[in-house]
């Protein structure tokens, strides 16, 4: 056990446990989190409760934030879900364009369960009085990206595959 405990980190992960302890000290915390895992959310709740952080910051799309005060709601039981739809609209003309055409719809199901950590860092969040947002680009801005860059990889990957 003592060769594991002494045996160096890669340098990827000594890089951001610097970075994680430094930004510590200006009181800026992150929570790793596994979706839908049971596990992160228990810890994620202990954390939220330790912590008491004023404000918590949600990995999803910044454009639900309208979409909070339903999802505080007590009338709001898990499991739910939002589903986000955006449709590419061609601005170019061919001569191809007198043919009809199906239009190119991204969707996405961002759903949420009783053990989603996302649900507990919203309801930990609301009991805390802390400011809530979600902050990735919205579903329309990611469904660009994704039409503007087809060489990368858009798909979820598995503890597995990492």
């Amino acid at each position: 056990m003592a060769d594991f405990l002494s045996t160096a980190l890669p340098e990827r992960l000594e890089k951001a446990t610097l970075a994680k302890q430094k930004l510590a000290k200006k009181q800026v915390y992150f929570a790793p989190i596994r979706h839908h895992s049971p596990a992160c959310a228990y810890a994620l709740t202990k954390y939220i409760q330790q912590l008491k952080p004023t404000h918590i910051l949600i990995e999803a799309p910044h454009s639900f934030g309208f979409l909070l005060e339903g999802l505080l709601s007590k009338d709001t039981q898990p499991p739910i879900a939002i589903f986000a739809q955006s449709q590419k609209i061609s601005t170019t003309k061919t001569e191809e364009d007198d043919l009809p055409t199906s239009p190119e719809i991204f969707s996405a199901y961002y759903p949420f369960c009783d053990y989603s950590p996302e649900w507990v860092a919203l309801k930990q969040g609301h009991m805390q009085k802390s400011q809530l947002e979600f902050i990735d680009l919205s579903w329309q801005e990611q469904s660009i990206l994704q039409t503007e860059h087809p060489e990368l990889d858009w798909q979820q990957k598995n503890l597995i595959s990492e």
